[in-house]
């Protein structure tokens, strides 16, 4: 951005480019009027000097990119889109058990204008692995998902992963463990790891600081008492296996300069894990944005080459082409809601979260596969083959779930 543009205010920068309506990052509007807005600003100091994180990326957000060209019609609504499934449906999915190593996508089913993350890992012997999980709401569909997977026996997971402190995320631990007298015997958790910063970023520091961050913070960091487990912090370059199931930590934000903490928001503060299955690489980017992206490009281009991505932030588009093209995964995963899904904040097709539609498009352009979890559970033998890309779990009554494939 020119010199001169910086120094002008940011409403004086959109009057320069000519906008003449403008509502800008829920600006003065009360808490129950605000809306999704389709880009974060970071202050430097004062309001004069304001960078726009499609800058940082290199997006042009005031340009087409967002218009659907013929040539990927498929990022279109479908006219005829129905859905069959009901609440219950997707709590309570019949999940494939195989004879290899698997991994499993659990939906959202709480807030389904929305998303979480939640991935399940089972061993070829049957022993279990998590990351994050999902809203509180969301702790019962886990638990049920775990004992399907156990044979109906108690689980025991051997290692469960919290990313960073949303509670799309953390939210089904933090149930467990805030309750732990209500869910005593349906589950034991042997090891909790995570990449925590000190709880003063949450309670004092973040841009999202406050007392529900730094609450997670204690309830997680107090696990040992409340669960019984391990409770271990990890750091960039750590390996956790489980029985073949090898989790290496690539990324944690610690590496972050003290002076951009102030600047960064929860999504940012996420731990990427890299998983290495029978020889195949599977990377987790959990909800990586700008500062995360710019880190694993400057200190990890050269470990980021993996088979399968979690796409980061739920398709919202904080991750850079860049980044993807150094991972080059030729499989991409996404967990996210319909709505969300099609960015559809109740007005049709955009007018929810403008970056899922730059990452469809971006998918689109590479002609990879996309495999979404938005229509229920989904669960792969691994490592993935090119048919196991394509199998998905019976609905109640029998049929499969395709994963869809995107390309001209």
């Amino acid at each position: 951005m020119p010199e001169e543009l910086r120094s002008i205010s940011i409403i004086d920068f959109y009057r320069h480019i000519g906008c003449d309506v403008l509502q800008f990052g829920n600006y003065e509007l009360l808490p129950e009027e605000r809306i999704t807005y389709p880009f974060r600003y970071i202050y430097e100091g004062t309001e004069k000097s304001t960078e726009v994180v499609e800058q940082i990326l290199g997006y042009d957000f005031l340009r087409g990119d967002f218009e659907l060209s013929p040539s990927f019609c498929d990022a279109a609504i479908p006219e005829d889109y129905t859905f069959e499934y009901t609440t219950s449906s997707l709590r309570s999915p019949r999940l494939p058990i195989y004879d290899s190593d698997a991994m499993y996508m659990l939906p959202v089913t709480s807030h389904l204008d929305w998303n979480i993350m939640s991935f399940i890992f089972r061993t070829s012997d049957g022993r279990l692995a998590v990351i994050d999980g999902g809203h509180p709401e969301e702790t019962e569909a886990m638990l049920g998902a775990l004992t399907q997977l156990s044979g109906g026996e108690t689980p025991i997971v051997d290692v469960w992963f919290v990313t960073h402190l949303h509670s799309d995320h953390y939210g089904v631990l933090t149930e467990l463990c805030s309750d732990s007298g209500k869910y005593s015997g349906r589950v034991k958790v042997k090891k909790l790891c995570h990449a925590l910063l000190p709880r003063e970023f949450y309670s004092d520091i973040s841009r999202e600081r406050g007392s529900v961050p730094a609450g997670a913070w204690d309830v997680l960091n107090n696990a040992a008492a409340t669960l019984g487990c391990e409770v271990v912090r990890l750091a960039e370059g750590d390996s956790v296996s489980v029985c073949g199931l090898d989790f290496y930590v690539l990324h944690t934000p610690d590496c972050v300069e003290a002076g951009l903490l102030p600047k960064m928001n929860m999504n940012d503060s996420s731990m990427v894990l890299r998983l290495t299955a029978g020889g195949q690489r599977l990377l987790f980017l959990s909800d990586g944005e700008w500062i995360c992206n710019r880190q694993l490009l400057g200190k990890h281009r050269d470990e980021l080459a993996a088979d399968v991505v979690q796409i980061a932030h739920h398709g919202c588009g904080n991750v850079s082409d860049e980044c993807y093209a150094a991972i080059g995964a030729k499989v991409y995963l996404m967990q996210a809601g319909n709505r969300f899904y099609y960015s559809d904040g109740g007005e049709g097709l955009n007018s929810h979260n403008t970056g899922m539609i730059r990452t469809r498009r971006l998918l689109c352009r590479l002609g990879v596969k996309e495999i979404c979890d938005r229509n229920g559970a989904l669960g792969f033998a691994l490592p993935m083959s090119e048919t196991q890309t394509r199998r998905a779990i019976p609905t109640e009554d029998g049929r499969l779930r395709q994963a869809h494939r995107y390309g001209r």
